[in-house]
């Protein structure tokens, strides 16, 4: 759980969770980012999460923002076998390079977001 996290400014991308891509043991990534800024990363997106293997994704992102960064705002990735769903609620999503969110084998639901 991210709780009041500001990534604003990098280089690369702001926010990362990957699931070891060596390691194809079927583990899960299970996210909830409340209060969250990711922006103005300078060549790549806001928010990246990665899931490999068998296992599932699951996130959430609440009364957050996520504006002015080169590439997607968020993108999350479901690779090979397993589910995903990302639910965005409360979520200001703007002004990126790319997709506002670039989902791949993930499900994204939206509650009030932009």
């Amino acid at each position: 759980m991210f709780h009041r996290v500001e990534a604003s400014r990098n280089l690369d991308t702001g926010i990362t969770l990957t699931e070891d891509e060596e390691e194809r043991a079927g583990g899960s990534i299970d996210f909830d980012f409340h209060d969250v800024t990711a922006s103005g990363s300078r060549d790549d997106d806001g928010i990246k999460v990665e899931e490999f293997g068998a296992g599932d994704l699951e996130g959430r992102v609440v009364n957050s923002t996520v504006a002015g960064n080169a590439d997607d705002g968020i993108q999350v990735e479901q690779n090979q076998a397993g589910g995903g769903t990302l639910r965005l609620q409360s979520v200001a999503i703007r002004e990126n390079g790319d997709d506002p969110v670039n989902a791949d084998g993930v499900t994204v639901v939206r509650v009030g977001s932009e």
